[in-house]
């Protein structure tokens, strides 16, 4: 029996849960010597420490602005489609909000929670994919890819947030209205100020608990589904994994607002800079307009020849966007007929249309690195709550499961010479 007759069959055992993971390994390093470069060793299957940095890198890596254009993208495709339904019943919606007071308000509110239902499912599936790229960056085996196991990981964290958002909105509007009940009652300004802390107090104590709950339950998502609730129960009872993901997840905020900030103050020279290039532009005559589209092909080309192939693909991605630019300008056309305008108001029309696209990149940047850094953390606590310090994983087949199917081999079973 050769060597590699001899691997299937250690394969499916160890599938068939007829062997553990250790004795695997052992027997798949007889097989094929203690140097074969598919057998992980000691030092990478170990588990290393948590670490904010991996974090960092990950969610600054290629998987993150290729991952960008696919939302960006879907974004762009999504408002166009809604704004074009608007647009095909606008009468009878407008008829319908504007019937009266409770109406407006109801399908106001309708419409609001369906877009925050979406936008977490839209999210949960970035974070279902970044979760399982984080397996391979922290030397994790991950089982192959099943879209039925993905759509599940999915909707697993989309229920989650989905919970523990209802549950945060419907507090705060209760202390909300508890502010609103303390201010018309008779209270001295000593009494105002204790009741003030108090409230200060227990929405912090909320926030926290909710964190802390949503931590741990979003960790027991990354694993397998059989699993989920131990893997829950045993993040509850570990305070201090939970409190470093949730500290990393505060400094990757802490640093999106202090970003958030410097832009609301380049915000006025930003929107002078993009409206000076548009009307740039828009200025330029043909036979100029013609010689900046050379250019960039020249640029472009250069840059295409001399990069590696995962840039090479993130340009091809980019030529998407000509398909939102496109509709858009039909619907413009539709719209408002316009007399024939010459060939480099169309040239134009499109190098504009890509430079907002950029911009929309960029800005739509960091929400995508928010999903992967905070993918990236609880993958690493799961790997620690499933994993001992060698890096052997804890929930294996129990040992009389093991004993059964032993006892029960596949008919017409060959035992592998390995083990005789």
């Amino acid at each position: 029996m050769n060597k590699e007759r001899e691997l299937d069959n250690l394969n499916i055992m160890r599938e068939n849960g007829l062997i553990t993971e250790q004795t695997y390994q052992a027997q798949r390093r007889a097989l094929l010597g203690a140097s074969a470069g598919g057998i992980q060793s000691d030092g990478n299957k170990r588990l290393k420490s948590l670490s904010l940095l991996d974090a960092y890198k990950f969610s600054f890596g290629p998987a993150t602005f290729g991952a960008n254009f696919i939302f960006v993208f879907s974004i762009v495709m999504m408002i166009l489609a809604a704004v074009g339904i608007f647009y095909m019943f606008a009468e009878n919606i407008f008829i319908s909000f504007i019937m009266d007071t409770k109406s407006f308000e109801r399908n106001t509110l309708a419409i609001v929670i369906a877009t925050t239902l979406f936008v977490l499912l839209w999210e949960s599936f970035f974070i279902t994919f970044f979760s399982r790229l984080s397996f391979e960056k922290l030397n994790r085996e991950c089982p192959p890819f099943q879209l039925k196991n993905f759509v599940l990981k999915s909707l697993s964290f989309w229920g989650i947030f989905a919970v523990f958002s209802a549950i945060y909105l419907g507090i705060s509007n209760g202390l909300k209205f508890i502010t609103i009940w303390l201010e018309v009652q008779p209270f001295t300004p000593w009494q105002r100020y204790t009741f003030a802390i108090c409230l200060i107090v227990l929405l912090m104590s909320i926030v926290l608990g909710l964190a802390y709950l949503l931590i741990a339950f979003s960790t027991a998502c990354i694993g397998p589904l059989k699993n989920w609730g131990k893997t829950a129960l045993k993040a509850l009872k570990s305070p201090l994994l939970i409190v470093f993901a949730g500290a990393c997840l505060l400094f990757n905020s802490i640093i999106m607002f202090i970003l958030g900030k410097i832009y609301e103050y380049t915000e006025k020279s930003i929107d002078k800079m993009v409206k000076s290039v548009i009307e740039t532009i828009m200025d330029i005559s043909g036979w100029s307009l013609f010689g900046i589209y050379a250019l960039l092909g020249i640029v472009l080309f250069i840059v295409y020849a001399s990069a590696s192939r995962y840039v090479r693909f993130l340009i091809k991605m980019s030529f998407l966007f000509v398909i939102p630019s496109i509709l858009i300008l039909w619907s413009i056309l539709s719209l408002f007929p316009l007399p024939s305008l010459p060939t480099s108001v169309y040239f134009a029309y499109f190098l504009m249309m890509h430079f907002i696209w950029f911009i929309f990149y960029c800005l739509f940047f960091f929400i995508v690195q928010g999903m992967a850094f905070f993918a990236h953390v609880i993958t690493q606590v799961w790997c620690h709550l499933t994993h001992d310090k060698h890096g052997n994983y804890l929930y294996q087949t129990s040992e009389k499961q093991t004993q059964k199917l032993a006892s029960k081999p596949e008919h017409g079973y060959e035992p592998p010479a390995v083990f005789r």
